[in-house]
């Protein structure tokens, strides 16, 4: 074997083992994307099949309220019944779902006070994103409890050790029930923003200021009798469409039964009313941007080829605005890894057609050589 070509075989074999090692790294870090996980855990199989997993972000015009929330949820049931997905009677939980909107609040301890970014979360949020807890633990829904981040306990208690202290928002006292530990790296911080965040459940929060608005005009009536709202919380799932008005739901997920593909996905598009064009329909479309005040997404096959080369198709439009929807950071945290995904699938296409070349080009030059050294013993 000639040197130039002992140099050429170890340099597809470098590329091969580096492109090798960068397709691991890759893998390891989707397998830490837990919020974009949550059908493989809800199938418990290893790898999420006969499960999809589906996300629906809404602007503030078109995001439903708690009723309308209701109202997708009983239309599932009723679509999985009829598909002998789930039990007449409804025992059996074959399915599960979360919502969140986010508003901006002032919380406070004593006489200090800040401005936070509240996510208020309701159905098994915390079982679709396991948030890592720094101490403490999630917000439980029968009582007035807030989860903070890092900052926010520093920044209010000066400690992320705080499990059971308490906080104010507006009159109402809410037990601090643990604190968010957020990776300590550049991009959690660009994808999370500069304010300090706190989750605390929606229909807690709605049903809180439900009684505000009864009780206490300007907060006068609660000042005059001294009262505080602490400790157990009653009628949690009583916040009306009145008071969903004002707490717009901004995101809605749900771990579907897919026993067909994309089963879950057509479900949700159904249920919000998003109409399911065939291949001629969206041929003779003039854009193939969302104008619409929604956009759904299938967590559960983003990653994969097909999905890369569509989203790699339209990476060209990427930078257009077309609507208003604006996504959560867990959602701008998994398109940061699409794109890192589409990069490394470009890289991997460039490196197998040089390899390919350099193997060709080896084939010729050892066909060469031996026609010459033929030639030389003829001779």
């Amino acid at each position: 074997m000639e040197k130039r070509e002992k140099i050429t075989i170890g340099i597809i074999i470098i590329s091969v083992i580096a492109f090798a090692s960068v397709l691991f790294m890759e893998k390891q870090r989707l397998d830490k994307s837990y919020s974009q996980l949550a059908y493989v855990r809800w199938a418990g199989n290893g790898d999420g099949s006969g499960y999809s997993q589906v996300s629906v972000f809404y602007d503030e015009k078109d995001s439903p309220g708690l009723d309308e929330i209701k109202k997708m949820r009983n239309e599932i049931n009723q679509k999985l019944r009829e598909d002998a997905l789930l039990d007449s009677d409804g025992q059996g939980k074959v399915w599960t779902d979360a919502y969140s909107a986010v508003k901006d609040i002032s919380i406070r301890k004593d006489t200090d006070s800040i401005q936070v970014k509240a996510y208020l979360v309701g159905g098994d949020f915390f079982q679709i994103h396991p948030i890592k807890l720094k101490s403490g633990n999630y917000p439980d829904t029968e009582d007035l409890q807030i989860l903070l981040d890092e900052n926010a306990a520093w920044n209010l208690f000066g400690s992320s050790d705080i499990e059971g202290l308490k906080v104010w928002i507006d009159d109402a006292v809410f037990t601090v029930s643990g604190v968010v530990a957020y990776e300590d790296t550049g991009l959690n911080y660009m994808a999370i923003g500069n304010r300090d965040t706190v989750y605390i459940p929606y229909e807690t929060y709605a049903a809180l200021k439900k009684i505000d608005e009864k009780n206490q005009p300007g907060g006068a009536a609660m000042e005059e009798e001294g009262a505080e709202l602490e400790g157990t919380f009653t009628g949690n799932d009583g916040a009306s469409e009145d008071d969903s008005e004002k707490l717009r739901i901004t995101c809605y997920e749900a771990v579907l039964p897919n026993p067909i593909k994309n089963y879950g996905f057509n479900m949700l598009n159904e249920t919000n009313g998003i109409a399911l064009l065939s291949d001629e329909e969206k041929e003779k479309q003039r854009s193939t941007l969302n104008f619409e005040g929604k956009e759904i997404v299938d967590n559960s096959s983003r990653y994969k080829i097909m999905s890369l080369i569509e989203r790699m198709r339209e990476r060209k439009y990427s930078d257009m605005r077309t609507n208003a929807v604006a996504y959560p950071y867990w959602e701008n945290l998994a398109r940061y890894e699409e794109t890192r995904c589409i990069h490394i699938m470009i890289s991997g296409c460039i490196i197998m057609f040089l390899i390919v070349v350099m193997i060709v080009r080896m084939v010729r030059n050892r066909k060469r050589s031996d026609k010459a050294a033929m030639l030389i013993v003829q001779e």
